[in-house]
């Protein structure tokens, strides 16, 4: 990740749940470089994450991440690149409140 990247969003979601991480402004465009999952629990947990065009309700093929284990207290590091437009959205869903998403990149 570059010196220009920023926050997105951030969320610690509720448990078995899905959640809006982040939708792109109207009239904006997002690019995304990376995604992070923090399991600070003592457990191991799973996680989902999806990627829905112009907002649309998740739906299988939106999915990127379906029940991926995560490890107790162990952070997964995504590096992504890919572009976002105008009201695309990432839904997460976790399967414990112990799970902290953090989504980075660039708006324009």
């Amino acid at each position: 990740m570059d010196s220009d990247t920023v926050i997105l969003a951030q969320m610690t979601p509720p448990a078995l749940t899905e959640s809006l991480l982040y939708q792109v402004p109207s009239t904006q465009r997002a690019w995304v470089e990376g995604i992070t999952v923090c399991n600070r629990s003592s457990n191991g947990q799973s996680f989902r994450i999806s990627i829905s065009l112009l907002g649309a309700p998740t739906t299988l093929k939106d999915y990127v991440y379906f029940d991926l284990p995560i490890q107790s207290n162990d952070t997964l590091l995504a590096e992504l690149d890919f572009t976002m437009n105008t009201t695309d959205a990432i839904r997460i869903f976790a399967s414990s409140v112990d799970l902290s998403f953090t989504l980075y990149g660039h708006r324009s």
